[in-house]
């Protein structure tokens, strides 16, 4: 059964209590396949392509959310931030083989620290907030544009997106604002787990509260997710419009997956690749003393999934 290597999320960052009770009541147990021990992918990356990584709720940017992080001065960090112990490893067994200089990592807060007095879009992102519960998904896309535009032509971007993440590269891709010369330069979108489609059920909820409630504050997740539910303008642009007739799209979902269902995680008939992956499960005996990790556990296992890896590898090298 396939492991999860980020560190384990605390029970405020699922999408929401609602949501979680739900999908234990919709969901039938399934066990992960595969293992974590594989030969290296050798990812296509070269001068002039880049791999754009989009983090989930609390595990955004390229360092660990600890308070040490957010509390930094983006402009004068402490140099030992940038040491292995706050580096975010979500990616790590996702993308084996790929090569740092290849690599971009997405802020939520367009915010890059500054390593030896320099600050570079896509190099050391940090941020703030840990979820795009606190964005509106057209500031992310532009935030996604801004990035983008600071490597130029001939450069091209495979994007990947995990969990809550994936609303920011499917709505920029498929809202009116994005120019077709701008999809172009974007070879692929690999969502993992991700909201694509909606979620048609907390989020939806969570549009009819009273706007007093529905802006309040979360922890440091932002507001309740309305503009992630089923019926939001956001996610109706992703399902509704040829977007994806213009940009390659796959999503790795797993069945099973108890914080984002599998439904509202793909967009089928749309997509080049959706391998029908399997969530992994604690053992039985574990669901009573570690409730919240065995959650966890259906949604994070699918990053050391070996279909996924490969998944993503091979829409990776698809040719232009």
């Amino acid at each position: 059964m396939s492991t999860k290597v980020s560190a384990r999320r605390p029970w405020a960052s699922l999408v929401s209590g609602a949501l979680t009770v739900a999908a234990i009541l919709g969901t039938a147990p399934s066990y992960a396949q595969g293992s974590t021990a594989w030969d290296p992918v050798g990812l296509v990356c070269d001068q002039n392509r880049r791999i754009i990584l989009i983090h989930g709720t609390d595990s955004t940017g390229e360092f660990a959310t600890l308070e040490i992080v957010r509390g930094l001065d983006p402009s004068r960090p402490a140099p030992d931030i940038f040491g292995a112990d706050y580096l975010n490893s979500e990616f790590k067994y996702l993308l084996d083989g790929a090569v740092d200089t290849c690599l971009l990592t997405f802020s939520y807060d367009d915010i890059y620290l500054a390593e030896n007095g320099i600050s570079k879009r896509g190099i050391n992102a940090w941020n703030v907030s840990t979820s795009p519960w606190e964005r509106e998904p057209d500031e992310l896309a532009d935030y996604l544009q801004q990035l983008m535009e600071v490597y130029p032509p001939p450069i091209t971007f495979d994007i990947i997106a995990y969990s809550a993440g994936g609303i920011v590269p499917t709505y920029w891709a498929a809202r009116e604002q994005t120019t077709d010369a701008a999809r172009r330069r974007v070879h692929s979108i690999i969502v993992i787990d991700g909201i694509v489609s909606g979620v048609d059920f907390a989020a939806d909820l969570a549009c009819l509260l009273p706007k007093s409630l529905r802006n309040a504050q979360i922890s440091t997740y932002g507001r309740f997710p309305c503009q992630l539910g089923h019926g939001s303008p956001f996610t109706r642009t992703i399902r509704t419009t040829d977007w994806w007739t213009k940009i390659r799209l796959a999503t790795v979902r797993a069945k099973g997956d108890l914080i984002v269902w599998h439904r509202f995680a793909g967009l089928p008939g749309k997509t080049a690749a959706d391998p029908a992956l399997l969530a992994a499960y604690c053992p039985p005996g574990e669901w009573f003393s570690g409730f919240v990790d065995c959650l966890l556990l259906t949604h994070g296992s699918v990053l050391t999934n070996v279909e996924a890896i490969e998944a993503i590898a091979e829409t990776i090298a698809l040719p232009p």
